[in-house]
């Protein structure tokens, strides 16, 4: 394998880790993220009553801590929006390997998820990567639909 190959195939196993990892915390991130939006609309309303004298052009700095916390809530809320398109999307099989091998507390083995919705542990398999490809392209992970390209001196 030439060195471009071998890259590219480590950015696929690293970008598919990762979103596997997001697909488990999924259902942590969700709950998250929804007590997050409740806070703060709680606290829009005292927020909104802040009112800027003539002098001054800008509002008060928010603490870092703040701003950081809303910058990774955006993170979380837009890796979220996406499992939930990749949900409404899915039959009701994909659905359920989903939230067997992702979503339970418990997560099951590829073996068992095969089992749970009668197919066999190659289709398993054919579909799980089928449904992380989506979710590549939908986090905008991939370009294009090769990973890599070897080019040839010539």
């Amino acid at each position: 394998m030439t060195q471009q190959k071998q890259t590219g195939l480590q950015n696929k196993k690293t970008r598919r880790t990762f979103i596997e990892k997001q697909l488990r915390d999924y259902p942590a991130n969700k709950k998250l993220l929804e007590s997050y939006r409740n806070h703060n609309q709680d606290v829009a309303p005292t927020l909104s009553c802040l009112h800027l004298s003539d002098s001054q052009q800008t509002a008060p700095e928010q603490p870092l801590e703040l701003v950081e916390l809303a910058q990774q809530m955006d993170k979380i809320s837009w890796f979220v929006q996406g499992i939930d398109d990749l949900l409404t999307i899915v039959s009701e099989e994909e659905r359920t390997l989903l939230e067997a091998r992702y979503f339970a507390p418990r997560p099951q083995m590829a073996w068992q998820v095969a089992n749970l919705i009668y197919i066999s542990r190659t289709e398993f398999y054919r579909r799980r990567d089928t449904l992380l490809a989506w979710l590549e392209k939908r986090f905008g992970l991939v370009v294009e639909d090769t990973d890599y390209i070897v080019e040839r001196a010539g």
